[in-house]
């Protein structure tokens, strides 16, 4: 019987390590795998891949918790809780078995000159909080909020009046109320993008944690100041080109 034992519990602990690494894989595409930080499926983006890495568990743990200081890569115990951090882990950890494969890459679209122009601003790496970290466009970029280029936007006052009607005001409990945008809720989770930093960050609650009511008092005019009315009006031409 105590031959039998561990190979009547493989398939169990099989069965729990792969639910972890399909809430890792969840988790990491939602966290992780941003424009400005990792690939999609563990590719390399601005950080380094991770496919074929060969971290241990235990270091592995350590840096999605804590980040590392000085690297740009922050650590999430503060964001999520520590069971949704094992299944970042899981999913990474699975990672290191794994051969890189290119990426595929959008069939670049034929623009002005202007419009790339537009288009390099849109996505600009070192302006942090540029449009890109909210908003998809021409294949690229994070869908946060809605395809910019879908309103019939004519001019810079128009872009700075437009109304972020889906952004709502979150109250976490012991916490100050933040402008955020909803990702994700069902009965157990609720995925707020929190608007209250350049970067947005996706925050995780259970629905008792946090009180979410509608309506905030964060504008588009507050997100565009990054650029300048001429810059605005150079974003403004590759989004008219990609209607």
């Amino acid at each position: 019987m105590r031959l039998l034992l561990p190979l009547l519990l493989a398939p169990f602990a099989w069965a729990q390590e792969q639910a972890l690494i399909d809430l890792g894989t969840e988790l990491f595409r939602t966290n992780c795998a941003t424009p400005y930080c990792h690939g999609q499926n563990g590719e390399a983006g601005r950080a380094p891949k991770l496919i074929g890495h060969s971290l241990t568990r235990a270091r592995l743990l350590e840096v999605v918790r804590d980040g590392i200081p000085g690297k740009g890569m922050p650590g999430l115990k503060e964001q999520l809780e520590p069971s949704w951090i094992d299944g970042i882990v899981a999913y990474v950890a699975s990672l290191s078995s794994h051969a890189a494969a290119p990426a595929a890459k959008p069939k670049p679209r034929v623009l002005s000159a202007a419009a790339k122009s537009g288009r390099g601003l849109f996505f600009e790496a070192a302006r942090t909080g540029a449009c890109g970290t909210c908003h998809v466009a021409d294949g690229w970029g994070i869908a946060i909020a809605p395809n910019p280029a879908t309103p019939a936007v004519t001019n810079v006052a128009e872009l700075l009046a437009l109304q972020a009607s889906h952004v709502v005001t979150a109250k976490p409990a012991a916490e100050s109320a933040f402008p955020s945008y909803p990702a994700k809720q069902n009965a157990d989770r609720v995925e707020l993008y929190d608007l209250s930093t350049k970067l947005p960050v996706l925050r995780m609650f259970t629905p008792a944690q946090v009180t979410v009511t509608p309506g905030s008092n964060w504008s588009h005019a507050r997100a565009s100041g990054l650029y300048s009315a001429k810059e605005l009006e150079t974003i403004l031409v590759f989004l008219r080109e990609l209607r």
